[in-house]
């Protein structure tokens, strides 16, 4: 994995260099995903021209606090901007809104915040998306899915984990529940359904052993996932012009 994390950081290279930038813009959530894209950024480009942001809805002191001294243990930039108010504005115009629409569109404010600092900095946004989450559609199109590059796209979520342990990320990073913060008690397994070990193990017998997927954990689970990549299918297409 080691190996794999130095082919990743050469591709962050020859990208910024192709897109004639140098530097990088991403949302620094306290999580696994956001701490091991940090570090591969920082190794690309140079911790100097990373810049990370904590953008919470509701305090969450943990990982402000994982969040912060990762960003301050690599060198990088780091703030924290609060996307409460003007959630709650849009929220208020908008009408009452269930869960999921407010989270959605939390992640669209961190998106739009993202960008627009990105513009000052003449600096790519940097997404933290992996593998897992964009087969089945598990993110907010024109939010969290509204980036310039996904560096750990092609990991599963477990790859993301090897990768972050052979890499010496803290553990805390590692071991806490995955959650995009969008409400209180909000976690990513309890969404999806089942764990992300299960989910992976899934995914991957689905390209070549299907009759097995099924077998191993039952049609139930499968139909899940296969539920979720058809219903998230058109969040990684572009808009079809007709």
């Amino acid at each position: 994995m080691e190996t794999d994390a130095s082919a990743l950081v050469a591709k962050l290279k020859d990208f910024f260099k192709a897109s004639g930038k140098s530097k990088a813009v991403l949302g620094l959530s306290g999580g696994v995903d956001s701490a091991l894209v940090l570090k591969l950024c920082a190794e690309a480009l140079g911790a100097q021209n990373v810049y990370a942001f904590y953008l919470p809805y509701f305090e969450n002191g943990q990982d402000r606090t994982h969040a912060e001294n990762w960003a301050k243990e690599l060198g990088a930039h780091f703030a924290l901007e609060s996307i409460q108010k003007p959630v709650d504005a849009f929220c208020e115009i908008a009408g009452k809104s269930d869960d999921v629409s407010r989270g959605n569109f939390m992640a669209r404010t961190r998106m739009a915040f993202l960008y627009n600092v990105s513009r000052q900095h003449e600096a790519l946004v940097v997404g933290t998306g992996n593998k897992s989450e964009l087969k089945t559609g598990y993110f907010t199109k024109y939010g969290d899915g509204g980036v310039d590059v996904l560096p750990i796209g092609g990991l599963y979520k477990t790859e993301v984990w090897q990768m972050a342990r052979d890499l010496g990320i803290p553990a805390h990073f590692i071991d806490k529940a995955p959650s995009a913060g969008l409400w209180e008690g909000q976690t990513d397994e309890a969404e999806l359904g089942l764990s992300y070990l299960e989910l992976d193990q899934i995914l991957q017998l689905m390209e070549t052993k299907p009759n097995a997927a099924v077998t191993q954990f039952g049609p139930d689970k499968v139909k899940l996932v296969l539920e979720r990549m058809l219903i998230g299918e058109h969040k990684s297409k572009m808009a079809p012009v007709l």
